[in-house]
């Protein structure tokens, strides 16, 4: 997956083409005259202060037009293109500092915008790259094909291409069981192999129980004695039944969320596990519970985020549809969560 941001701090989540906004629909206000007020004058609602903006981020529907009626009562509609000139909506597509005219019902306003053009420099390409139903598969067959080797090459290609840390990571469950060699190590031979390739983090598949959830942890417990992860494993939704709470370790490397910094930008990524428990075996699974209540799980761990700083968030879910992943449940949960007005979600990963 390829996602272009800025190296500047702020995320240009999608670039909006104005004539998308030429098919908005105008929305007038009604309120007035079932009050039966009349307006007296207008103002947009765009302080000076802050009136700069990129040309592909401003979009006029964000912002409102004040109305000020005869009765003391301020109400608010969305400014719209209608209310602007044919000249004036050329102008929004012009870098430079523009004095635009509002016209609404008669009455008129004046504001003032900055529009500039993001630079090409700071912007770069971040590659997300997700590995999950390894299954212990790190070999490569007798024809070379296959194995954790030609997968790591290939990310190495894309990380050597330019010097920027431009890479994203992640391993995303059912990592371990599955061959002799992961089998007869419980999964050591998968985590030295893991950390040559510098993962970012790991999420926790069904499989991870196969063997009792407590011989995985143990690489992310921060005692090099028994073997280590030099990444952190993720659990957003897992709870121990013991203690009714999610399932961490004191002082060990497992996170409800991280923030990774890549070229400047602030990466969120936390991780769900799917309705699998029915393929989990019972005695493995009794110590635990998954919570599908990720909605409010996402907002509360989105939020929390954004208050920390991360520029753009991902998600990874050991789950998925195989109709397809716009048609996942969790997958349409997760898309609409917002923060702040505006789409907290950058990546989905099944």
């Amino acid at each position: 997956m390829l996602k272009q941001v800025k190296n500047i701090k702020r995320i240009n989540k999608v670039l909006f083409s104005l004539f998308i906004l030429i098919g908005l629909m105008f929305i007038s206000s009604c309120t007035t005259s079932e009050v039966n007020a009349n307006i007296v004058r207008i103002d947009v609602d765009i302080k000076a202060s802050d009136n700069t903006f990129y040309i592909e981020e401003f979009n006029l529907t964000d912002y409102k037009l004040k109305l000020y009626l005869d009765n003391d009562i301020i109400e608010k509609v969305p400014l719209s293109l209608e209310m602007l000139s044919k000249d004036d909506l050329d102008k929004l597509s012009k870098p430079g500092t523009h004095t635009l005219t509002v016209n609404y019902k008669g009455f008129t306003d004046e504001f003032v915008i900055i529009l500039t053009q993001v630079n090409e420099s700071n912007i770069f390409t971040l590659n997300i790259f997700e590995l999950n139903d390894t299954h212990g598969y790190i070999e490569q067959d007798e024809y070379g094909k296959g194995g954790l080797s030609n997968t790591a090459k290939m990310i190495d290609n894309e990380r050597m291409k330019n010097p920027e840390d431009d890479c994203l990571l992640i391993g995303n469950g059912d990592m371990f069981q599955g061959t002799a060699i992961s089998n007869l190590t419980e999964g050591r031979a998968v985590i030295d192999a893991m950390n040559e390739m510098d993962f970012d983090c790991m999420g926790i598949g069904n499989h991870e129980f196969d063997w009792g959830l407590p011989k995985i942890l143990k690489y992310f417990d921060n005692d090099v004695s028994n073997g280590e992860a030099n990444f952190p494993l993720l659990n957003a939704n897992i709870i121990e039944r013991s203690t009714n709470k999610l399932l961490l370790l004191d002082g060990g490397n497992i996170y409800e969320s991280i923030i990774v910094e890549k070229e400047g930008i602030n990466i969120g990524i936390f991780s769900f596990i799917g309705d699998v428990s029915s393929s989990i075996g019972a005695s493995f699974y009794a110590p635990y519970l998954i919570k599908n209540d990720i909605e409010v799980r996402a907002k509360r761990i989105c939020t929390d985020l954004k208050n920390k700083g991360a520029d753009i968030i991902v998600v990874n879910i050991h789950g998925g549809a195989s109709s397809g992943v716009e048609k996942y449940d969790y997958n349409q949960i997760l898309s609409k969560i917002m923060c702040d007005g505006e789409y907290a979600i950058d990546a989905i990963i099944n």
